[in-house]
């Protein structure tokens, strides 16, 4: 089981797919055997990889069926999120920190550098690329609207 020093992070660094919730829930998921969870170690980080077991699978879908409305909901984020990015963590992780930005400062209009000078104060290196690339996929998803 993978522990967090929540002390140690600022609110900012807990947010969005890298947050403490998301990772306990991938805990509990792995845990009921949901979930099978494969760890590959890189040079300053591991990698990890989750993949359905049948059990999920059958859980999977008794839940879009029961849930049907909340399904098609999140189906549409996620296959919003595969278009814009193939779901990759680093993509994913820059519209979290946009919106945490644009949130957190009570705007949902935006200036690239906005989120870029905010990013700064948290020590978050976000490139202007980074930063579009995050706040396109907000716009996709109708969270942000251009300034």
């Amino acid at each position: 089981m993978k522990l967090f020093n929540l002390s140690r992070l600022k609110p900012s660094h807990i947010y969005g797919p890298f947050s403490y919730q998301v990772a306990s829930a991938l805990d509990e998921m792995v845990a009921f055997s949901y979930l099978s969870e494969q760890v590959s170690s890189g040079y300053n980080y591991e990698s990890y990889h989750y993949e359905l077991t049948e059990s999920g699978k059958n859980y999977a879908t008794n839940t879009k069926t029961k849930f049907s409305d909340q399904f098609n909901i999140i189906n549409s984020i996620v296959e919003t999120c595969n278009k814009h990015c193939k779901l990759q963590s680093s993509h994913l992780s820059y519209s979290a920190k946009a919106h945490y930005i644009l949130v957190n400062g009570g705007k949902n209009q935006y200036r690239i550098e906005d989120v870029q000078e905010t990013a700064k104060k948290f020590d978050w290196k976000i490139s202007r690329d980074d930063a579009e690339s995050g706040i396109n996929l907000l716009k996709k998803l109708n969270l942000v609207h251009d300034a």
